[in-house]
């Protein structure tokens, strides 16, 4: 909903309302504000965690629910041979193991 402003009166009333109204309009404003630093933000706040997760030696791996693999770190990819670590990310993670698992029994 859309609330305009009372143009040219000094009505009590009116006044009221205008202020209402700009009340109003710099709350939304803030609001949607808040919003695009809070977006910014969390951006920053993930590009600093990729960097913080990238730059450790352990590796890390992140799955769903369904055990698909959402985020590997480099050192993940290192310790189960996977250079590309964007095609172990469209498998499950007990497949990458157990492929992992085989190669090492094989050799």
């Amino acid at each position: 909903m859309v609330l305009a402003p009372i143009l040219n009166s000094r009505q009590p009333l009116i006044v009221a309302w205008n202020n209402l109204v700009d009340k109003m309009s710099r709350q939304e404003s803030l609001e949607l504000l808040e919003e695009r630093l809070c977006g910014g933000l969390c951006n920053i706040s993930d590009q600093l965690s990729v960097q913080v997760l990238e730059s450790l030696s352990e590796g890390i791996v992140i799955t769903n629910e369904q055990g698909y693999i959402k985020y590997a770190n480099q050192a993940f990819g290192a310790i189960i041979n996977v250079e590309l670590l964007e095609e172990a990310e469209t498998k499950k993670l007990i497949e990458v193991m157990q492929q992992e698992l085989l190669d090492r029994i094989r050799t």
